[in-house]
């Protein structure tokens, strides 16, 4: 089968990048973050749009109670078609969640280029955007709710991908080990993600708006 689907690692990070970069080229949200801005490129800051995605997509990979999962094509060389990014259930009491998948000294060899701050991102409006995602978390799962949940923070695929499985794959594998563990799920759609959430038999939520974009909340019914 061409198509399969592995935990991501360190050296996916680049192919990763370039996947979510190609999925979400014309999402509001995402042109709201890299605008055209006062020198614009033709390209919309492309360069600046990798380097950010490939440190936020390593970041999370570097922090405890992350799970990252790739869907890679065996038929161009482990190539990323798509790639989910979740935070896991909090562990029982006196448990610690389980370790990064890769290591503060991993991440400090890592060999591409990236950037938490490119001069094309607009000022302040990473912390903008997860202020209002966390005031939408609470008002879905109550306050402390989130450490229930399965959280699908970043869901992408590549459109040279898309129609062929590939988001399937990657949600199903969630909602699996939701449902064996006895866990919920939690997920805000973009406009052209709601239609796919609602195919995967998952519950809307209500909606909350950013810069003038809806965005729906996704749980798993109970």
């Amino acid at each position: 089968m061409p198509l399969h689907l592995r935990e991501a690692s360190l050296h996916d990070i680049p192919g990763m990048t370039v996947a979510g970069v190609n999925a979400f080229e014309n999402d509001e949200i995402n042109i709201a973050m890299f605008p055209h801005g006062p020198n614009p490129t033709p390209d919309r800051h492309r360069g600046d749009r990798l380097k950010f995605r490939a440190w936020m997509t390593l970041d999370r990979m570097a922090k405890p109670g992350w799970v990252s999962m790739v869907v890679v094509d065996d038929e161009k060389d482990g190539q990323i078609a798509g790639y989910a990014q979740w935070t896991k259930p909090a562990p029982p009491e006196g448990q610690e969640p389980d370790p990064p998948a890769v290591t503060k000294e991993e991440a400090a060899s890592a060999a591409f280029e990236m950037d938490e701050h490119p001069p094309s991102l607009a000022e302040g409006a990473l912390d903008e955007f997860w202020a209002a995602q966390k005031v939408e978390e609470d008002r879905v799962l109550g306050e402390g709710g989130k450490k229930d949940v399965w959280y699908l923070v970043i869901l992408a695929v590549d459109p040279a991908y898309q129609g062929r499985g590939v988001g399937k794959i990657l949600v199903q594998w969630g909602i699996d080990k939701a449902k064996a563990q006895g866990k919920g799920i939690f997920l805000s759609a973009t406009p052209a993600g709601k239609p796919f959430y609602k195919r995967m038999g998952l519950q809307d939520a209500g909606a909350f708006e950013i810069w003038g974009t809806p965005e729906t909340s996704f749980v798993l019914p109970r």
